[in-house]
């Protein structure tokens, strides 16, 4: 699984694979993760609410963050 996270902001969740699957990345596919995160951990939060809202994102809440 790749991820990425902005410091003391949100995490990405860039590209998720099964191990049994696929051993391993190929160069092309880890720069391609590699600009997304760059990309994503570089948006203001208003271009982050504004993908949410567009559905170009999607949010997912964490149950530690989760409200009762």
């Amino acid at each position: 699984m790749f991820v990425a996270n902005r410091r003391g902001g949100p995490w990405f969740f860039i590209k998720g694979y099964a191990k049994n699957v696929m051993d391993d990345v190929d160069a092309e596919t880890l720069l391609l993760c590699r600009t997304a995160a760059r990309e994503l951990t570089a948006m203001s939060e208003r271009t982050l609410a504004e993908s949410v809202a567009d559905r170009q994102l999607k949010e997912v809440c964490c149950d530690a963050q989760t409200e009762e």
